[in-house]
């Protein structure tokens, strides 16, 4: 059994070994993309793309994709390499910690995070590498607004082999108990953008200022990048003052059968300013009603945005798990990165937002 690092042409070896283990798998285009696209690539120099397990007789065996991400602390650049698609077939599972130890030794990281991680396996893996759990606690608790009630009455009714006459009254009865919920989603001032312009380098210069927060880059061209695989173009709710961007929210089709569903990926605002994040977000509601969308579901962002966002009166859910966990590897990192204020994950970190649009077995 023997490891190397993975290359660009492993395509093949890699999608059959994500195959076999139940992942999902990226199109030979995405595969490409993920390769070639970053616009980050002298900063990201020398970052191993991952690792294949191999057996002499049955060849590749594992796989370990190892996600460069460019962040900032305090404007100074971070190296953050996301684990993903750690795979190994059942019989040579106990070899798995080899993968993981390559990981866990390179040597051009900042910061390792795994945002996808599964609690009771991988999850185990990174504490018993001395990973630590991202201090974001509420991060699995996402919030749900419903933004078309005869198409979300509709799919409940399906899901539950309800009879279909029940949509019409269910769709009233979530109205009506939504009520409350819909006095302050009225936000004419945002507005959608079909793209990623120079205002956002703009605003990127000013959120880079932040004090003592990891944060992945933001300006456009690493937006458009990070958003180029949507089969769909994102959905952009910009809110402008004074010419000037002061906050926006990007959101992505992520339909489940007939429910049509928007994930908010990520939401920003100048100092985190509440009025602004309300303001924003009421509008991103606005927006996906007009464009027929049944429900927008957000999910992590720090607590500052929460805060505000719950008293817009979203229905509030619970997942199990815990998928978030790190590395410093830059010491100087140890210790103020076990501040929750030091964190704001979104869909945006990770891999969960390209993950979702591969293709299942």
């Amino acid at each position: 059994m023997r490891l190397r690092e993975l290359r660009q042409d492993d395509y093949a070896d890699v999608v059959a070994v994500l195959g076999r283990n139940g992942l999902r798998q990226p199109t030979p285009e995405q595969w490409q993309y993920l390769w070639t696209a970053t616009p980050h690539r002298a900063q990201l120099a020398d970052i191993p793309a991952g690792w294949l397990l191999l057996d002499d007789r049955d060849g590749v065996v594992g796989t370990f994709r190892n996600l460069p991400f460019l962040y900032e602390w305090n404007q100074r650049a971070v190296r953050v390499v996301v684990a993903s698609a750690w795979a190994v077939d059942p019989a040579q599972r106990h070899r798995s910690l080899m993968l993981a130890t390559e990981y866990f030794k390179q040597s051009h990281a900042d910061v390792l995070l795994n945002t996808t991680a599964v609690a009771e396996t991988s999850g185990k893996a990174f504490l018993a590498f001395r990973a630590e759990r991202v201090p974001q606690p509420n991060y699995t608790t996402r919030l749900l607004w419903i933004t078309g009630y005869g198409g979300f009455a509709a799919n409940v009714v399906r899901e539950r082999g309800l009879p279909s006459a029940l949509r019409f009254p269910a769709s009233a009865a979530a109205w009506l108990g939504d009520a409350p919920r819909r006095l302050r989603r009225s936000a004419d001032r945002v507005q959608a953008v079909r793209a990623f312009d120079a205002r956002f380098d703009r605003l990127w210069m000013r959120l880079r200022e932040r004090p003592d927060r990891l944060q992945a880059v933001r300006d456009a061209a690493t937006l458009t990048w990070r958003f180029a695989l949507e089969r769909e173009p994102p959905l952009i709710a910009v809110l402008e003052r004074d010419g000037q961007l002061a906050g926006y929210a990007v959101s992505v089709r992520r339909d489940q059968g007939d429910l049509r569903r928007f994930e908010l990926v990520d939401l920003q605002a100048l100092d985190d300013d509440p009025d602004v994040v309300r303001e924003v977000m009421s509008g991103m509601l606005r927006l996906a009603r007009e464009r027929g969308v049944h429900l927008v579901a957000l999910t992590g962002h720090n607590e500052a945005k929460r805060e505000a966002l719950l008293t817009l009166g979203p229905h509030v859910k619970a997942t199990p798990g815990w998928p978030l966990y790190y590395k410093a590897a830059d010491r100087s990192l140890t210790v103020p990165l076990r501040s929750s204020g030091a964190w704001d994950i979104s869909l945006y970190d990770g891999d969960a937002l390209w993950s979702a649009m591969f293709a299942t077995s």
